[in-house]
C-alpha cells in the first residue's frame, strides 16, 4: 500500500547522542484562482486596475514574501518596510517572493506580467547557481541574473530578477498582456535561494507597490494617503516559516533550500529535522518536535530567541539507536509563537523504511 505523505502549513554544529546544536545568520507547497482572486493570494480584488501578482503561486502555501522594499530613508536609519516593521534589509529595492524549496523551482513556477506592456530589455543564459558557490567577480554586473524590464503603458517600469536559465518566453520589443507568462523563478544572479525579486519604477525612482510611495519616503504604516498598487494586496506576514526538511546528518548551509525528503532509511546514521524562517524576532519561542509512528517524542527542543534575525535555521535530531529507527510514518513539527500567542505552525509527515 502506498502512503501519501502530507505537509501542513501553519539549527552549524556537531551531532551528539541526544540532540543537535543550532546555527543562525544574523541579518541575513498551484491552486486555481477563483473569480474574485488573483494568482498569488487569496485576498479579494480591491483594485481591478491594479498590478497582477507577479508569480503563479499561492502565498502562504507555495510561495512566501521574504522581503519588502526598504523604507528606512537615510544612511543611518534601520531597514524598515512599508508598515514600519523590519521585514526587509538595508537598501532593498524590491519585493522578494520566495519558493519554499529548490524542488519547486525545478518543477517550474511561472513569472507573470503584472500589467500590459512591452519588453524593453531581457537577459538569459546566467546559470542557476547559489551565489555562495561563486566569486563576486562571477556575478559582477549580473546581480539581477536572468531578468526582464517591462515598460508599461502608463510610463512605469517593472523589473524581474533571478529568473531560471533558459525559461524566458518573450523577446525584446514583444508586447505582453497582464498575467502573461514571462519566464520562471530561478536561482540566477546574486541569490542563494529560489525567488523572484520584483521592482516597480516611476520616473527612475523605486515605488513600493504596497502603498504607492517612493522608496525614499519614510514609512507611514497606516496613512490614509497610502494606496496599494496591487489588484489584490497580499497579506502582511510578520513571521515566515519556510519549511521542514528531514535528513540523515546535520545540514550544511547549501542543504537548507533543497527539496524535502519524503523518506529516510531506518539504518541511517542519524535522523535530523531542519526548519528555517525569515523575520525571527527577539523573544520568539520556537518549539521543535520529532515523533515516531507510535506518537512518542523522539527529539524536541524549545528555544527563546535572544535577538532579531532576518534569516534563521534550526535543527534537532538524534543518532541511530542500536535497533535502528522505528519504521513507519513519523511527524516533524515546528511551532513559533510571538508575544505569548502561537503565530505559526508547520508540520510534515515522512516515512522511515
Amino acid at each position: 500500500m502506498t502512503v501519501k505523505l502530507k505537509t501542513f502549513t501553519l539549527i552549524c554544529a556537531s551531532l551528539t547522542a541526544l540532540s543537535l546544536t543550532a546555527c543562525e545568520q544574523k541579518s541575513e507547497q498551484k491552486t486555481a484562482a477563483t473569480e474574485n482572486q488573483t494568482p498569488g493570494t487569496a485576498t479579494p480584488i480591491t483594485n481591478p486596475g491594479g498590478l497582477k501578482f507577479p508569480l503563479d503561486c499561492t502565498l502562504g502555501d507555495t510561495c512566501l514574501i521574504a522581503r519588502y522594499v526598504d523604507r528606512g530613508a537615510g544612511a543611518d536609519s534601520a531597514a524598515t518596510d512599508y508598515r514600519c516593521m523590519g521585514e526587509t534589509q538595508k537598501d532593498h529595492k524590491g519585493v522578494d517572493i520566495a519558493l519554499r524549496h529548490m524542488g519547486m523551482m525545478e518543477t517550474g513556477v511561472d513569472v507573470l506580467a503584472v500589467a500590459d506592456g512591452t519588453i524593453l530589455r531581457r537577459r538569459d543564459g546566467v546559470a542557476d547557481i547559489s551565489a555562495r558557490q561563486l566569486d563576486e567577480s562571477d556575478i559582477d554586473g549580473k546581480e539581477c541574473g536572468n531578468g526582464i524590464v517591462l515598460q508599461h503603458e502608463d510610463g512605469r517600469q517593472s523589473q524581474y530578477c533571478h529568473l531560471k536559465n533558459g525559461s524566458l518566453t518573450v523577446g525584446e520589443g514583444a508586447s505582453v498582456k497582464a498575467g502573461q507568462k514571462l519566464g520562471q523563478v530561478g536561482l540566477s544572479g546574486e541569490t542563494e535561494y529560489p525567488h523572484l525579486h520584483y521592482m516597480l519604477r516611476e520616473g527612475g525612482e523605486i515605488i513600493d507597490p504596497f502603498d504607492g510611495r517612493k522608496m525614499s519616503d519614510t514609512c507611514t504604516a497606516t496613512s490614509e494617503d497610502d494606496e496599494s498598487q496591487w489588484a489584490a494586496t497580499p497579506a502582511y506576514e510578520p513571521l515566515v516559516l519556510i519549511g521542514i526538511r528531514i535528513s540523515d546528518a546535520p545540514p550544511e548551509r547549501a542543504d537548507i533550500w533543497l527539496a524535502p525528503n519524503e523518506s529516510i532509511r531506518r539504518t541511517a546514521p542519524a535522523l535530523v529535522m531542519t526548519t528555517h524562517a525569515f523575520h525571527a524576532r527577539e523573544g520568539d519561542v520556537w518549539a521543535m518536535k520529532l515523533k515516531d509512528p507510535m506518537g512518542r517524542t523522539f527529539a524536541e527542543k524549545t528555544e527563546t530567541l535572544d535577538r532579531d534575525r532576518q534569516f534563521i535555521y534550526r535543527f534537532i535530531g538524534r543518532k541511530r539507536p542500536g535497533s535502528g529507527f522505528t519504521p513507519g510514518i513519523w511527524t516533524a513539527e515546528i511551532k513559533a509563537s510571538r508575544d505569548g500567542a502561537e503565530s505559526k505552525t508547520l508540520r510534515t509527515e515522512f516515512r522511515v523504511e
